[in-house]
């Protein structure tokens, strides 16, 4: 643990070792304890959010069981055109 000194206006710095790489910014909580806690906020482009969505992420845990368990069709995109249509026409 290390110890540092209010600065002018009560700006602190903090040593580099702590600073995750990237990280120029955070959210800051104080706790019931009077704690400070700092937290690395990581922004993301606002072309990348649905990526990061709720929904988007239990897709991506879904399909990893898939690809765990060898559910899933190996081939070209050609290949998996053909088997999308197959079960299409099989369903019906």
């Amino acid at each position: 643990m290390k110890t540092v000194a209010l600065g002018e206006k009560n700006r602190i710095r903090l040593p580099d070792s702590v600073i995750p790489s990237g990280v120029v910014r955070f959210l800051i909580e104080k706790d019931e304890t009077g704690r400070i806690i700092l937290t690395p906020v990581v922004d993301i482009p606002f072309t990348q959010t649905y990526f990061w969505s709720k929904k988007w992420q239990e897709d991506e845990l879904q399909i990893n069981k898939h690809l765990q368990k060898g559910e899933y069709t190996d081939g070209s995109v050609d290949d998996v055109m053909k088997a999308i249509h197959k079960r299409k026409h099989r369903k019906k």
